[in-house]
């Protein structure tokens, strides 16, 4: 049996686990397929935990910035090849046409569902800061993305939303 001897250690762990067990290294290189088909050359992850998914992106070839402002650890995945933010997001990023958000089950995840706002406020700063943004979430929250001219699912729980510019 495993045993550690911090935190920090057991929550990488399990986060690695559940990358695994829930095909999130598939989900990733699905996002970044259609990431690379909207002309996206870098990725922001919001919501990136410990960066796992950065291998994903190394692998595909693509620039990679993490964004995790919820837990506080010593190391990020990939951390000598990629950026990391350490901080919550909505905050003003500065981005170019070919900058993409990506989210799985943190932008518009249901346990912000029951704050004040949170979804607004999520939805009009990626629509402020990224022309494109592929996200896993429900439908429940793509129906209030007003900021975007373009609301595809392209998957099960994967959309892709295009701004107008």
């Amino acid at each position: 049996m495993l045993e550690f001897d911090d935190t920090a250690s057991m929550m990488k762990f399990d986060d690695l686990c559940t990358q695994f067990e829930c095909g999130s290294f598939g989900t990733y290189a699905s996002i970044l397929e259609i990431v690379r088909e909207n002309g996206g050359k870098r990725v922001f992850d919001i919501g990136c935990a410990f960066g796992y998914q950065s291998e994903v992106a190394r692998m595909m070839g693509m620039s990679y910035v993490g964004i995790e402002g919820f837990f506080d650890f010593d190391k990020f995945w990939n951390e000598d090849e990629f950026e990391y933010i350490r901080k919550v997001y909505p905050f003003k990023i500065h981005t170019s046409a070919t900058d993409v958000a990506i989210s799985k089950l943190c932008i518009g995840w249901n346990c912000f569902k029951f704050e004040d706002d949170t979804y607004r406020k999520q939805l009009e700063a990626l629509a402020r800061d990224f022309k494109t943004v592929v996200l896993y979430t429900t439908k429940e929250f793509t129906e209030l993305a007003k900021h975007f001219f373009n609301v595809e699912e392209v998957d099960e729980n994967l959309y892709l939303l295009k701004r107008r510019d």
